[in-house]
């Protein structure tokens, strides 16, 4: 009863990892991956085997290399557990990401655990709202609702009243 309740929580697990849309990836302390799901390699578009053969930093895309070193020097010394920079995909397309870290043991050895959040649609999203906010013809303006400061105004507003957006940012 025991080995089958053992059975079944593993295949909880397997099916859990397996069915996310966020990646997951563990590695050793040193840094070389161990085991990703399916959407990490169906994002990354390396399979499995070419995953393992990697370290953790060869995903950042090469500009970013040297500042993913730093962070995740940082992550391993407790300070912090986010990482802000982007993947690379196999063809060298970069993935908008936010990688969470924990410290924790997979199969018995010390590792750090990652998920990974593929921000490509929030990127998107936001970029048609910044596309629609600057060149809507009607006067718009956003403020902070505590002092009423603006923070950012738009086009039509700047053309309009004759403001740069210097002379109001920051006024209410």
């Amino acid at each position: 009863k025991a080995k089958i309740m053992l059975m079944e929580s593993e295949e909880n697990y397997h099916n859990l990892f397996e069915t996310m849309e966020d990646m997951i990836i563990v590695g050793n302390t040193d840094g070389q991956i161990i085991y990703t799901n399916g959407a990490t390699s169906l994002k990354l578009g390396y399979n499995q085997e070419e995953l393992k053969k990697m370290h953790i930093l060869n995903l950042h895309p090469l500009t970013y290399r040297d500042e993913a070193k730093i962070i995740l020097s940082d992550m391993f010394n407790g300070k912090g557990n986010i990482c802000p920079l982007p993947l690379a995909n196999k063809n060298g397309s970069v993935i908008p990401v936010e990688t969470r870290i924990w410290f924790g043991k997979w199969s018995g050895e010390k590792c750090i655990l990652s998920i990974i959040k593929d921000l490509t649609k929030e990127q998107e999203a936001l970029q048609k709202f910044d596309k629609l906010f600057r060149m809507n013809p009607a006067l718009m303006a956003v403020s902070r609702v505590s002092d009423r400061t603006f923070i950012d105004i738009n086009n039509a507003f700047l053309k309009t009243l004759g403001y740069s957006i210097d002379e109001i940012t920051g006024k209410t």
